[in-house]
């Protein structure tokens, strides 16, 4: 008989994260998925303005209902990464992403960072992403 594993399957027990194309996939499942995640961590990366979608798409979204800002506000973690030799961040993406999340009353905080300096590149992600599972799951 396999052996039985207590489980917590609420979602404080998952966190989603993701570096550059895998950031704005992060941004997308948490905002239109919000009650999977207790927290989720972008590094490097703004919205995906992919197939026509906009901050206007988007804010249209949360004024139907789309997207729930209670339940992404209800994330114990909702934070944005980025430094400043950081293609992402010197493009502008992350900065008026985060904007956006501001201006729409979406929780969130937004780390620009100098402790991990090196551009668009895995060890900066490898950085953050160190720094950033420290906060998981605490309470």
């Amino acid at each position: 008989m396999p052996p039985n594993y207590k489980v917590d399957t609420t979602r404080y027990a998952r966190a989603i994260s993701g570096f550059s194309m895998g950031a704005m996939q992060t941004h997308n499942l948490t905002l239109f998925y919000p009650h999977l995640f207790g927290y989720s961590c972008s590094i490097s990366g703004g919205l995906n303005l992919s197939n026509g979608y906009s901050e206007e798409k988007m804010a249209a979204d949360i004024a139907s209902g789309v997207i729930d800002t209670a339940a992404v506000n209800s994330m114990k973690l909702y934070r944005l990464h980025s430094n400043p030799t950081d293609a992402a961040y010197t493009n502008g993406d992350t900065p008026s992403f985060e904007e956006f999340l501001t201006s729409v009353g979406i929780k969130h905080t937004f780390d620009y960072t100098s402790y991990s300096i090196g551009g668009h590149t895995f060890s900066y992600c490898n950085g953050v992403f160190k720094n950033y599972s420290s906060m998981l799951f605490k309470n």
